[in-house]
């Protein structure tokens, strides 16, 4: 989550900032929650990279939630927005 990635960021800066104004050497670094993902059935990982954010296409939401909900489905208003990665390897 970038959200919480930058509020850890941003403690982390402000604890070095009150630390150098003190003087102080010994700095806590708060805790840092992330989620670690992994790829199955991929022996060696060359490259990886993220190419961005993207949302559903109207139709695509649409043929998704009917799959899963059936002919009465709803769908939200704004499409989910999900990360894309591209990996190569073998």
């Amino acid at each position: 989550d970038g959200f919480s990635l930058f509020q850890s960021l941003r403690a982390c800066r402000n604890q070095v900032a009150k630390a150098a104004a003190s003087g102080n050497e010994n700095i806590q670094p708060p805790p840092l929650a992330y989620k670690k993902w992994g790829l199955q059935d991929i022996d060696t990982i060359i490259d990886h990279a993220s190419i961005g954010i993207m949302t559903l296409s109207p139709f695509d939401q649409m043929k998704t939630a009917s799959n899963i909900g059936g002919f009465n489905a709803a769908i939200k208003n704004s499409p989910p927005a999900m990360s894309q990665y591209i990996t190569v390897g073998s």
